[in-house]
């Protein structure tokens, strides 16, 4: 089959939000009788200039794209967040072509459930993983389908201000309290309920 070209990100310079920003890598051009398709490949790394892991844009319909990969992957370091950024981060290139996308993960990782669930996926199914589907010959079986309408751009803006003064203010505060005598478990089980309620008030909010 042809390979399918895919443009430069026109946005390629300005994808951030919250405390991370995509830095584009490169594109790489595939398709095969697999269901493989064209990506875009970005670094993932927070405001300070950190990489914590990368993040792929597919662009097809192929079943293996619908069912297995999704649209958009990623390996990002857990539990600050990240992963949720970043997927709001790439918005504005994945809405010059798709107003919603497919989204997986494995059945067992709750971490990337987690993440799915507070960008506000819809869950479709859970699908078995053709044999001589990639995922197949990698010993995967299974894997949970759910569909992400993306958020408006307008509303992605004032989402992001409004998220990043949050964290700011917490971390503001979090130093504060670890400079005293009041920092405990309970003070940082404040903090990060806290700010685990606004991530999902913002996500409907941009939705």
């Amino acid at each position: 089959m042809p390979e399918v070209t895919l443009p430069l990100p026109e946005d390629a310079d300005s994808l951030a939000f919250g405390r991370v920003r995509l830095n584009f890598s490169d594109v790489f051009p595939v398709n095969d009788d697999r269901g493989l398709v064209s990506w875009y490949h970005f670094k993932v790394q927070t405001s300070e200039g950190v990489e914590v892991g990368h993040l792929n844009f597919r662009v097809g319909k192929s079943t293996h794209v619908q069912n297995v990969a999704g649209h958009i992957g990623y390996a990002i370091h857990q539990g600050h967040g990240y992963a949720f950024d970043a997927c709001h981060a790439v918005v504005p290139v994945v809405r010059r072509i798709y107003s919603s996308v497919i989204l997986t993960t494995d059945p067992e990782n709750r971490a990337s459930i987690r993440t799915i669930e507070k960008l506000g996926a819809r869950f479709l199914e859970q699908v078995q993983i053709p044999e001589g589907d990639p995922a197949w010959d990698r010993g995967e079986c299974a894997k949970l389908r759910y569909r992400w309408t993306l958020p408006a751009l307008s509303s992605l803006t004032a989402a992001s201000w409004a998220l990043q003064k949050w964290r700011n203010r917490t971390y503001s505060i979090e130093l504060q309290l670890r400079s005293s005598a009041k920092w405990n478990r309970a003070s940082k089980c404040c903090i990060v309920v806290a700010s685990t309620t606004l991530c999902l008030c913002l996500a409907l909010l941009a939705g």
